[in-house]
């Protein structure tokens, strides 16, 4: 069993109707490359300007280079952030 979160706010903002459609295609378009890649390592890679540790996702695919996923807390790098792992129901 997968440790969860309450995710009860994050799922109701999450149910289609709050996301404006362009950042619904935007979002899918960007997460989107990944499909296909596996994460072969975690790092936390450190962060002088923000004095913290970003989880790092080193991944890779058959046919491509190796990438680096950094988990930020904002679009603009302002410190390391969370992920919310669960099941897929």
């Amino acid at each position: 069993m997968i440790f969860v979160p309450n995710l009860e706010y994050c799922n109701n903002r999450m149910k289609g109707d709050v996301m404006q459609e362009t950042e619904k295609m935007w979002g899918t378009k960007y997460y989107g490359q990944l499909k296909g890649f596996a994460i072969s390592n975690v790092e936390f890679v450190y962060c002088d300007s923000t004095d913290s540790y970003f989880p790092t996702f080193v991944m890779k695919k058959k046919g491509y280079e190796t990438i680096k996923v950094e988990v930020s807390r904002d679009e603009e790098g302002n410190g390391g952030g969370f992920l919310f792992i669960s099941e897929n129901k």
